[in-house]
């Protein structure tokens, strides 16, 4: 009997203590510089001229503009505050971020508009950070914000 309970609590020890090794450890936090370069249709009513179409079509810093970060692991997000020169800098746990355009998180639904709801969900681009590589160059894409009612 005696040997029984002393198996029994080497067994529930022995079991604890594989369990408590099994934890996942989080990533340190690691400081990440962004450069961020943007193209933007051109989403006024009026017809502009094919040279103020074609400087539309470059790739530019997105200068003093604001991106969001969002880890669905972990259902975080952060806002990325970019300066005149498109650059930003951010501490966090390298992972997997889906990357938005604020306008996106900042723009109310609208019932009226259908293709309101697929336009905010769906990421601008996906990064995987990691501490290997903590400069990123970003080029995005920004079309028009289909939950605005048309411009004249």
């Amino acid at each position: 009997m005696r040997t029984y309970k002393t198996l029994f609590i080497l067994s529930v020890t022995a079991l604890g203590a594989g369990c408590k090794t099994a934890q996942k450890t989080v990533p340190a936090k690691t400081e990440f510089v962004f450069r961020v370069q943007v193209q933007e249709k051109y989403c006024g009513g009026a017809r502009i001229s094919d040279e103020m179409q074609l400087d539309f079509e470059k790739q530019k810093p997105f200068r003093n503009g604001d991106l969001m970060l969002v880890n669905d692991a972990r259902k975080d997000s952060v806002r990325l505050f970019l300066n005149a020169d498109g650059s930003g800098r951010l501490t966090l746990q390298p992972a997997l971020y889906k990357v938005f355009f604020a306008e996106k998180i900042d723009t109310p639904d609208r019932a009226d508009m259908r293709s309101c709801p697929d336009w905010k969900s769906r990421a601008d681009t996906i990064i995987d950070l990691s501490p290997a590589r903590t400069s990123l160059e970003l080029q995005l894409y920004k079309g028009c914000n289909p939950c605005l009612p048309a411009r004249p």
